[in-house]
């Protein structure tokens, strides 16, 4: 994604863990915004509404755990 890219505010079916490879993310909830740099990851619920902003030259790499499970679980990945 390009420096400044912005994606307003969605929701998804299922989980989402957002790996930040290069660069860094903002991803804004009704809870406050949560910053990603390089080499760390965010991970949104499913149904929670997000928006993201990207800082930098971005590189993502995305996983969707089905809704029934645990996200926060490595089996789940």
């Amino acid at each position: 994604m390009a420096p400044g890219a912005r994606i307003g505010a969605h929701h998804h079916d299922i989980h989402q863990v957002v790996h930040v490879g290069s660069g860094a993310l903002a991803v804004t909830t009704g809870a406050g915004t949560w910053f990603s740099p390089g080499t760390r990851a965010i991970r949104a619920t499913a149904d929670c509404a997000h928006a993201r902003r990207t800082h930098g030259h971005l590189a993502l790499h995305l996983l969707g755990p089905p809704a029934d499970t645990d996200p926060r679980s490595p089996s789940s990945a």
